[in-house]
């Protein structure tokens, strides 16, 4: 079985048949490479619950991820299109240590890094505007 983001022909496995390699290149030509060892730092996980929803990572490249979730009793399946936030370790005032961390988006990031379209075609295609959103970012 193929992982996603693996190449099959002219495609991306994980992407729509009309995003090809080259596509990809364009996007992230002269930036930092995809993946990027982040030393210590704890990944958004590929599958996590919150608010009563069961999230499952469905796509990502760089930071920008594909999520579904679903809630429990419910058969319609919901997407998140995000911009995956990175946070350096803290140390609070108490002398705890918060690990290096990626999270979703806050609530007053939603709309600027984060989306939730109705269907999946509209989150496929919103993936893709943050992919371009991403490249265009001072790194």
């Amino acid at each position: 079985m193929e992982r996603a983001g693996a190449k099959r022909g002219s495609s991306v496995v994980g992407l729509p048949e009309s995003v090809t390699k080259e596509t990809i290149s364009m996007l992230f030509r002269n930036q930092m490479p995809l993946v990027v060892s982040l030393g210590f730092m704890n990944t958004l996980p590929s599958t996590f619950t919150a608010n009563d929803f069961d999230f499952t990572l469905v796509k990502r490249i760089g930071d920008v991820a594909m999520l579904s979730k679903q809630k429990f009793g419910h058969a319609a399946t919901h997407y998140e299109v995000v911009i995956v936030q990175k946070h350096a370790e803290t140390k609070w005032p108490d002398g705890r240590i918060s690990p290096a961390r990626e999270s979703m988006p806050s609530s007053e990031q939603w709309g600027t890094c984060g989306w939730s379209p109705c269907d999946i075609k509209a989150a496929e295609e919103r993936f893709i505007k943050a992919l371009k959103l991403t490249q265009n970012r001072e790194i």
